[in-house]
Parts: structure tokens; sequence; C-alpha cells
């Protein structure tokens, strides 16, 4: 946080948006509740500024200045300045939660992406089961997950552009891509 504070280039506003969703998927994994909605306020905080850089680029500089400002002061506020210490002690302090276990909170997320039917939605969803596939040591379905993340951001992407002419077989991509993923998700849902 203390990057993005001083300087608010572009990918150190990125790193910050993962970390904040890779350490709630970690306590999710736990089971712990614990400070979930501090992680996705500052995902949210940082998604501003993250969309901007995404959708302009280098395009209006001033515009962009003010969004980091912004993120600045939001980062600077006590909320997020006790964020990472409250993270280290619940990290050092609670017990993992035996309520469902790691496995059972896979079967969690991998069900709620199932009944997911908006393909943005989806690609939350599924980002969040592939990095508990990878924190759980389950890399080669992790990288299946991965490719229909990746294929679905694409075509995410071309809907900011709707003139495109690659739009519907971005789409088609994005389909074929999850059809070959969705068995996977399947068995972790069962």
């Amino acid at each position: 946080m203390r990057d993005v504070v001083s300087c608010g280039s572009a990918g150190e506003v990125h790193a910050l948006r993962s970390a904040a969703l890779r350490a709630s998927v970690a306590l999710e994994l736990l089971g712990w509740r614990a400070l979930r909605n501090d992680l996705r306020w500052l995902r949210r905080t940082a998604g501003r500024l993250r969309d901007w850089d995404v959708s302009h680029g280098a395009a209006a500089p001033a515009q962009r200045s003010a969004l980091v400002h912004e993120l600045q002061a939001q980062l600077h506020s006590a909320r997020a300045q006790c964020l990472p210490d409250a993270l280290a002690r619940v990290l050092q302090t609670r017990a993992p939660s035996h309520h469902l276990g790691p496995q059972g909170q896979l079967q969690c997320l991998a069900r709620r992406a199932l009944g997911t039917h908006d393909p943005h939605r989806l690609r939350q969803r599924l980002r969040r089961l592939r990095l508990a596939l990878d924190m759980l040591g389950l890399t080669h379905d992790a990288g299946a997950m991965r490719e229909v993340v990746d294929r679905l951001g694409r075509w995410h992407d071309e809907l900011q552009a709707p003139q495109s002419s690659t739009l519907d077989r971005t789409y088609k991509k994005a389909r074929r891509s999850w059809r070959r993923a969705a068995p996977i998700v399947r068995r972790y849902a069962s």
C-alpha cells in the first residue's frame, strides 16, 4: 500500500488489488470472515483507478492524476492504515475454522461459479476459484481456470469497444474455453 501511496503507477494499483484479492481468498479458504469487508473496500477503492488505467491507458493524465490523489487520500485513512497490521494479527492469532475446511470452502467457490450465468460475474468467481486452487497446490486445474478467466477477460475488454469485429469470435472462444473447464469446476462442486 505504501508504494501506491507514494507513486500510484498502474502496476502498483494492480498489485494492490491482486494482493487484496489473494488475502481475501486465503481467509475464505480458512473459513474466516474477518476483514472481508475491509479487503473488499480496498479492492473497490483501487478499482476506479485500475478501471481507468485499463480503459484509457495514458490518455487524459489530468483525470488520472485526480483519481490517483483520491486513491492516495483513501489509503491514508485510518481504515487503510490499520489493514496490514490487522491482517497480520488475524493470521497469527486465529486457528483455521474447521466448519468446512479448505476442501469445503473450495466446494463452495466451485458451486458459486456454476450458479453464475453473467459472464463478468463468472469471470470474478472463476478468478477466486483459480486462486484457491493455486493456494491448495492444485496448479494443473488452476491453469485451466486461468485460461477461462483470460478468455472471459478478453471478451469483456472487447465489450468496451463494441464496434470491434472480433467481439463475436472472442465470445465464442470464451464459451469454448468455459465448456472445457466446466467439468473441472463441477468436480470440485460435488
